[in-house]
């Protein structure tokens, strides 16, 4: 997936076609019913963190970080 710009059309690689909404929300690695609310897609999937990215970084603080915390009854 190429990098998602707002001034220029973005094109698949394999075939030279335009990127559809679909495209973007894959690439993006949104589910496919994801709502947007009537926002551009192509804008909400450039301007966010990829969910699956969110998901691996919550991940890596909770093993490194959160697991490791000493549990204390306050």
């Amino acid at each position: 997936m190429p990098t998602i710009t707002s001034g220029e059309r973005n094109y698949r690689y394999f075939d030279k076609l335009s990127l559809t909404d679909k495209d973007y929300i894959l690439g993006g690695s949104f589910p496919l019913d994801y709502n947007f609310n009537g926002n551009d897609t192509k804008y909400m999937v450039g301007m966010s963190v990829p969910p699956v990215m969110t998901a691996q970084i919550a991940t890596k603080i909770y093993e490194q970080w959160l697991s490791k915390m000493e549990v204390t009854n306050g």
